[in-house]
């Protein structure tokens, strides 16, 4: 029997993905944490109900496991945003809570 261990680090064997917000709902600050399979660039966007956008940035991150902050200051709205996060080859999006 094979034992494998799977972790969140960068050395893991890494696939796409996005995890959901920590703490959600927030009130002031919550983290983001994804998962891409190569180093490069992705967008992330986060908007509300309407398709507003929010805010919306461009970056480079390396292979693994990386996270963003988001504080509720950067948006003008409280209750049910959604982010979403865009590699070259993968996109996926979740929706968080805020409370002011």
């Amino acid at each position: 029997m094979d034992l494998e261990l799977r972790g969140k680090g960068n050395n893991a064997n890494s696939t796409f993905e996005l995890y959901q917000n920590t703490p959600n709902p927030f009130n002031h600050t919550t983290t983001i944490g994804f998962t891409i399979p190569e180093a490069g660039e992705v967008s992330f966007k986060v908007y509300d109900y309407n398709g507003t956008v929010l805010k919306q940035f461009r970056k480079n991150y390396d292979k693994g496991y990386n996270t963003i902050e988001l504080n509720v200051s950067e948006f003008n709205k409280a209750g049910i945003l959604f982010y979403q996060l865009d590699s070259k080859t993968h996109s996926a999006n979740k929706k968080m809570i805020v409370i002011k």
